[in-house]
């Protein structure tokens, strides 16, 4: 290496010891990897997988390397070439490997008797302060280091049982080192080394010492370094995931190439990392999740390919086309493309695409469930999340790897983004048909009504009537297309409207946004689309605004009250079931029921304000309702609601969104309007005790202004 450049090179564990002195610096973050035993002990289970010792030696004869990722170091200042021998070395990334391989090197010499090389190797016989990985410049550290050598140098095989009971450590265990955090995360480490490696049939040490490899970045005492060790400390300690898979799938060829560019992803994951509802400390949990989603989508589509190294031409694929969705351009060409129309749904599509990325917690290994057997296809139904998930990153994802970069249209890319993030929100599922729904935009720019698609798994639940697509987008697509002039327009007023959170959260509730009013030629005239969609966004924003509550728009469920269709009203009975527990507040599922849709349409009919219309309907009511006899069977509930509403004031308010009724005890009662009917009670997500709904005084005028006949108990209709 000359004096002022950086060099890349493959190294060992025997070269990095012997011929390097490797410093952790104050200034990096404690050893924290012994705290994390799902991360440490995945590295040394693949580290002890790939040994494979012989079973009649014990030794291990592999001559395969394993390439744990990358090391990089950079010399201080104080280093004068000249004058050292073996140099020091400050680690700027690559802390957590490093301490892990020197424990577990310790600990296998220990056990098999090799710790004499171990001594010769490290150097850690000459002094406490020049070993081949040392914290000289945190003493606490440092100190225990070099005791726990010495320990096991005269300790022998029993050396490490102190670990698993502190209360009866040796004596040269301080009591200083239980609150030193490095200190305790490597005792932690030693603890899952021991667990892993513990085997003292076998023989490890000579494979650990010359099959374990890095890619070791080494840089000078200039700016260069100092200006890396700033980064790379910034960002955030590279956990093993995605290192692991950067050193699997770099070519040698093209090392310091794709080196460059990886470093460049790991920034754009750092620069993300916050994003969505995520507090990540360092670009780990972002990176690990999205290379994760590739191999998920990369072994559905080849299956054969599961265990094998993902190319890296193809994480680049994938990784080019999330940071060109993130990227100000494709943002830019958006709103060009809708020039003064509505795009923010696309905000709220990349916050999505960051929650999830950032803050995942599952698995993307969904299995093909196509010719599958049974067992494969409970499996698939069974990771509903997963293929959910699937949703929003796997679409475009496809696309760019059936698109080279030239060929990316980005009014395809924006409709697709657009199609499966209304999945993705309705909580869709159908991983097999993305391949298909893709192909469909690129050969018909999203024009899904031309296509008739009969899906290829009938079990798929998102398939309705075995179709790929459902009717709801199949609507859309031709209302869209139905202007060739206009589509863009169509489209944004649609998208819009679909974003209002009633429409655009579908979970639970069909899957569907707006079809319901949509199909309605009576709301959306065929021969004047645009018009009636605009005027169908400002109606409805009119009535429930954008963000309705599950305690506001009171005037509205009084008159939905009046609305039956299939003998059912609009509201929903939930659990409990040993008392009648009506849901009335949640607006995605009522804005999607018939009686909704048709109180929408008298809305517009009749042009009245909620107030003079549900003064109307109470009149009508009240026609069809002349006599009231209280010695008949009490009124159904629907009904009841409606007289309870008029003669006690409100049957909700703002702090109960529901309503339930109870059976009465007493079947004698005259308490309420029938004898011993049903007692009603105002409710939050239960029946509230203390909110009873009682008759007020003088019920019987206000019936009486509405020309209502009553016939009180015991009372005879008169001819």
């Amino acid at each position: 290496m000359s004096r002022h450049n950086a060099y890349l090179k493959d190294e060992n564990l025997l070269t990095l010891f012997s011929l390097n002195n490797m410093i952790v610096p104050e200034i990096q973050r404690e050893y924290v990897w012994g705290n994390n035993s799902d991360v440490l002990e995945k590295f040394l289970q693949e580290l002890e997988k790939k040994a494979s010792p012989c079973q009649e030696c014990h030794h291990v004869h592999t001559n395969k390397n394993i390439n744990v990722g990358f090391l990089y170091s950079y010399k201080p200042s104080y280093v004068k070439y000249e004058s050292e021998r073996i140099l020091d070395e400050f680690l700027i990334d690559g802390q957590q490997r490093i301490t892990t391989l020197f424990l577990l090197l310790l600990y296998r010499a220990t056990i098999e008797k090799r710790i004499d090389d171990f001594l010769t190797i490290c150097r850690a016989d000459e002094d406490g302060l020049h070993m081949g990985f040392n914290y000289k410049v945190r003493s606490l550290t440092q100190q225990f280091l070099v005791q726990l050598i010495r320990h096991a140098k005269d300790g022998g095989c029993s050396a490490f049982d102190f670990i698993m009971d502190l209360d009866n450590s040796p004596h040269w265990f301080l009591d200083d080192y239980k609150n030193d955090p490095t200190v305790m995360s490597m005792i932690s480490a030693l603890k899952s080394i021991k667990k892993i490696f513990g085997d003292t049939s076998n023989f490890y040490f000579d494979y650990l010492l010359t099959n374990i490899h890095f890619w070791h970045f080494k840089t000078e005492a200039t700016s260069q370094g100092e200006e890396l060790y700033i980064t790379m400390n910034s960002r955030g300690e590279q956990l093993s995931d995605n290192e692991m898979q950067k050193s699997r799938v770099l070519p040698s060829t093209e090392l310091y190439k794709y080196g460059c560019k990886w470093e460049a992803w790991q920034t754009f994951f750092w620069r993300n990392r916050t994003k969505g509802n995520a507090q990540n400390a360092n670009a780990d949990k972002g990176f690990n999740n999205f290379l994760a989603c590739i191999e998920g989508l990369e072994y559905f589509n080849e299956p054969s390919k599961k265990g094998s190294t993902i190319e890296i031409d193809v994480i680049e694929t994938y990784i080019r086309g999330l940071m060109y969705i993130c990227s100000l351009e494709f943002r830019n060409h958006l709103q060009s493309l809708y020039n003064g129309l509505y795009t923010g749904w696309f905000d709220s599509f990349v916050y999505c695409l960051w929650n999830e990325i950032n803050t995942y917690e599952g698995k993307w290994d969904i299995i093909d469930p196509r010719g599958g057997n049974q067992e494969i296809r409970n499996d698939y139904k069974n990771k509903s999340i997963a293929r959910n998930k699937s949703m929003l990153f796997w679409s475009w994802m496809t696309y760019f790897q059936k698109c080279k970069e030239n060929e990316i249209n980005d009014q395809i890319l924006a409709r697709l983004l657009h199609f499966y993030y209304i999945r993705y929100q309705c909580f869709k599922r159908s991983t097999t048909s993305i391949d298909t729904i893709v192909n469909a935009f690129i050969n018909k720019r999203g024009r899904v009504h031309e296509i008739d698609i009969a899906t290829k798994d009938e079990e798929e639940e998102d398939n309705i009537n075995s179709k790929t697509f459902s009717e709801e987008e199949v609507l859309l697509s031709s209302l869209y297309f139905s202007d060739e002039a206009k589509t863009n327009k169509i489209e944004s007023c649609i998208w819009e409207i679909q974003e209002l959170p009633y429409f655009l959260d579908g979970k639970g509730v069909g899957g569907n946004t707006i079809f319901e009013f949509f199909q309605d030629e009576e709301i959306i005239d065929r021969n004047n689309i645009l018009d009636s969609i605009t005027s169908f966004k400002n109606n409805i924003v009119g009535l429930l605004g954008t963000k309705p509550t599950d305690t506001s728009h009171i005037d509205i469920k009084k008159i939905l009250l009046f609305y039956v269709i299939d003998n059912k009203t609009f509201w929903s009975q939930q659990s409990p079931w040993y008392y009648n527990n009506y849901e009335t507040s949640e607006w995605k599922r009522i804005v999607r029921t018939k009686q909704f849709a048709s109180f929408f349409k008298d809305y517009l009919e009749r042009g009245l304000k909620c107030e003079e219309l549900l003064q109307q309907k109470r009149c009508e009511f009240f026609e069809e309702n002349k006599t009231l006899n209280r010695n008949e069977k009490q009124w159904s509930h629907r009904k009841l609601a409606i007289l309870y509403d008029l003669l006690n004031g409100d049957i909700w308010d703002d702090w109960h969104a529901n309503i339930a009724f109870d059976k009465n005890d007493d079947a004698e009662s005259k308490t309420e309007i029938f004898l011993g009917q049903d007692r009603m009670w105002k409710a939050k997500r239960y029946l509230d005790s203390k909110a009873r709904i009682s008759l007020s005084q003088g019920w019987q005028k206000i019936l009486e202004e509405y020309n209502v006949k009553i016939i009180d108990f015991d009372e005879k209709i008169k001819d």
